[in-house]
């Protein structure tokens, strides 16, 4: 999850900065600031599901969300590529498809993650510390 919103923020980078005419420091602070703020959230949400704390799987939701709403804007704001218009529609209609079953996929797991019994139990476990006064039961013996 790290490495894909890594990825996926320095591509955003690289397509701002080639796409815009005239490229202000301001710009580039706003988008490493923003970079940062996601990066962060992704590497606190896998530390918290790491160790299972509640707030890595709320935290991983969001990150997930948040992968979504940018691949739909990404859909509506592309830049025109003539090779791109010169495709058939099977090619369309197979890259519709793909698209759509990434997103449901994508949509399946937010939905498991926030709402199934098995992943709330999961992350709720408490560790049980070995106390000093308990002693670890005796090995199983096998005489006849």
């Amino acid at each position: 999850m790290i490495l894909f919103s890594l990825l996926l923020l320095l591509a955003f980078l690289l397509a701002v900065l080639i796409s815009a005419s005239e490229i202000s420091i301001v710009n580039i602070l706003v988008l490493l600031f923003v970079d940062i703020v996601v990066v962060g959230i992704s590497i606190t949400a896998c530390w918290g599901m790491a160790n299972r704390k509640s707030y890595g799987r709320w935290l991983a939701v969001v990150v997930i969300s948040l992968i979504i709403l940018v691949s739909i804007f990404g859909q509506f704001v592309r830049p025109s590529d003539p090779s791109v218009e010169s495709r058939n529609s099977m090619a369309e209609i197979v890259q519709i498809a793909i698209y759509c079953l990434y997103n449901v996929l994508l949509l399946l797991l937010i939905l498991w993650l926030a709402l199934s019994d098995k992943v709330a139990a999961f992350f709720a476990r408490a560790e049980e510390p070995l106390l000093s006064s308990q002693s670890p039961p005796p090995p199983p013996t096998f005489d006849d």
